[in-house]
């Protein structure tokens, strides 16, 4: 079962990481580089589920961040507001240290 797993996570490695490049390019088109889901996905060939599913992904990589906002979907649902990162974050806590 396991095996499964890493070869599904494998196989799906090069397909993922061009919808990592397709959001990223597409967030650089939206005002000051922010977005939610939706307006995201206007921009590229995903459709909004995709892209909300690569955004968590996105942010573990430091690619994006939760701005702690929010905005309204097209349903009028909330939905959160990324930002693109442009440049690595310093983590200050590390500087503490070195």
């Amino acid at each position: 079962m396991q095996q499964t797993s890493i070869a599904a996570n494998n196989a799906s490695k090069p397909h993922r990481d061009r919808n990592y490049d397709l959001i990223l390019k597409a967030m650089d088109r939206l005002p000051n580089s922010e977005g939610i889901a939706d307006n995201i996905a206007a921009y590229t060939t995903l459709d909004k589920v995709e892209v909300s599913r690569r955004m968590s992904e996105l942010e573990s990589n430091g690619k994006v961040l939760n701005t702690g906002r929010k905005g309204l979907t097209a349903k009028g649902c909330r939905a959160i507001i990324w930002r693109k990162v442009y440049e690595p974050v310093p983590n200050i806590q590390m500087g503490l240290f070195q």
